[in-house]
C-alpha cells in the first residue's frame, strides 16, 4: 500500500481544513489540532501561505519544528509557532514561503 504524499501546496492543506492533525509529543503522546484557515498570498514568482491551527489551551506548545500525522495525509515536518489564546482554544501557525520553479510561475 502506497502512503499519501504530505501536501506541498496551499490547495493540498485547503483540502483538509477542518479536520484533525496530531502533533507527535513522542511515542506515547500527541496533541490534537484542527486546521481552522489556509491562508494565501499572490505575490509573483513566489508560492506563500499559512496555515492556522487551533488546539487545546494545555499543554501549550513552544515554537518548533513538530512532526504532524493526519488521517489521509503523509506524515509532515512544520515549523509551528504558538500565537496566542482565542477563546478556549490555543492558535498555531505554520508559514510558507517559497520561490517558485520558473515554469510555475508563468503558469
Amino acid at each position: 500500500m502506497t502512503q499519501p504524499a504530505a501536501p506541498s501546496s496551499s490547495a493540498g492543506f485547503a483540502a483538509h481544513k477542518n479536520s484533525e492533525f496530531l502533533v507527535v509529543l513522542d511515542e506515547a503522546s500527541s496533541v490534537p489540532l484542527q486546521l481552522q484557515e489556509v491562508n494565501v498570498s499572490e505575490v509573483a514568482g513566489l508560492d506563500q501561505f499559512s496555515l492556522l491551527f487551533h488546539g487545546p489551551l494545555t499543554p501549550a506548545l513552544p515554537q518548533a519544528i513538530r512532526t504532524l500525522r493526519h488521517a489521509e495525509m503523509a506524515e509532515s515536518q512544520l515549523f509551528l509557532v504558538p500565537l496566542g489564546p482565542c477563546g478556549s482554544a490555543m492558535r498555531y501557525e505554520a508559514i510558507f514561503n517559497r520561490i517558485q520553479a520558473a515554469k510555475e510561475a508563468h503558469s
